[in-house]
């Protein structure tokens, strides 16, 4: 992750996430596909991401505020033909590969499967940035914020 040119090498476990596979079917290209849905704390999903409105909703230092856990409906759809438990991003552990994942306002979808390539690519996990963990990155975003918000707060009070 960059965050105002500085990189960020951020290590994490993925979450582990509660399916609940239905018994809806439908066809993603050759691919017959099962339906499971699950419940996802949002900053769980944007935790890379920044909003101004979650740092309105943060309370200020040395205050506790009960703030309701925002909550993302996720649609997964996957493959049993291909028993892997992955899928895009942050959505895995369904027993086959995910072919379509639908949450708030975006949907991913898989328009093609390779499953033995003639040129076979190498991915290499990245290893350049400070390394850290991502409630550390999240809170370094956020300190940071606060620090500009408050900055130019005294610019406009002069």
């Amino acid at each position: 992750q960059e965050f105002y040119g500085k990189l960020f090498l951020v290590k994490d476990e993925l979450p582990d996430i509660k399916w609940k596979i239905g018994k809806e079917t439908k066809k993603i290209g050759d691919y017959l596909c099962i339906k499971a849905m699950a419940t996802i704390p949002t900053d769980q999903l944007a935790w890379y991401d920044f909003s101004w409105g979650q740092l309105r909703n943060t309370a200020k230092e040395g205050e506790t505020e009960d703030v309701e856990e925002a909550l993302t409906i996720v649609e997964a759809w996957y493959t049993p033909q291909i028993p892997v438990a992955h899928g895009p991003g942050e959505y895995w552990g369904l027993p086959g590969l995910i072919l379509e994942v639908s949450a708030d306002d975006t949907v991913m979808l898989c328009s093609k499967i390779i499953m033995n390539p003639k040129n076979k690519l190498k991915i290499e996990a990245p290893d350049k940035g400070k390394e850290i963990t991502k409630e550390a990155y999240k809170n370094t975003i956020t300190m940071k914020m606060k620090e500009m918000r408050d900055n130019r707060g005294r610019r406009r009070s002069r």
